[in-house]
């Protein structure tokens, strides 16, 4: 049973069949086992997921929305690992060569396609390389809500939390 609180307006099924994505009025993706319909990951925009697509080896989801972005998730832990803001409403997503790169339709007439991969080991490794610091418990909460803390780039030092100062 799939527990949104809108209209289901997209559905996607990973390549091996296990999960299913859905993409929904109420402002949220989600991904379900196919098999049991337990909920594995909640997946928040600020308007209508229009479109869902998993990548090909099913480790991502992407999401196109009414709020103008397309974002890419892990699929089993929700973490948002990328976002492209269009301009339009994105009414489709898809993943391109192999899973590298990210394909979307905004405003019914654009096709967008990301000028870099979409291959979370890079992404992360680029990311950690322009950081000083790993987030804040209190950051990581404001921009990954309740997925629970961690340090996500390795090498960096703990981020110094207000209550430390």
């Amino acid at each position: 049973r799939l527990a949104h609180q809108g209209r289901v307006w997209a559905v996607a099924f990973s390549p091996d069949g296990r999960l299913v994505a859905t993409g929904s009025y109420d402002k949220t993706a989600r991904v379900f086992e196919a098999r049991t319909g337990r909920e594995v990951a909640r997946l928040a925009h600020q308007g209508r997921v229009w479109a869902v697509a998993f990548s090909p080896d099913g480790s991502l989801v992407a999401t196109g929305s009414y709020d103008k972005t397309a974002r890419v998730f892990e699929a089993r832990t929700g973490r948002e690992l990328a976002r492209l803001a269009l301009g339009e409403p994105v009414q489709h997503v898809d993943f391109a060569s192999g899973g590298r790169f990210l394909r979307a339709v905004a405003g019914g007439r654009y096709l967008h396609i990301t000028q870099d991969p979409i291959y979370v080991p890079d992404l992360i490794a680029d990311a950690c390389s322009k950081l000083d610091r790993n987030l804040t418990p209190e950051e990581w909460t404001t921009y990954l809500g309740a997925i629970p803390y961690r340090k996500t780039c390795e090498h960096l030092n703990p981020a110094i939390t207000a209550n430390q100062k």
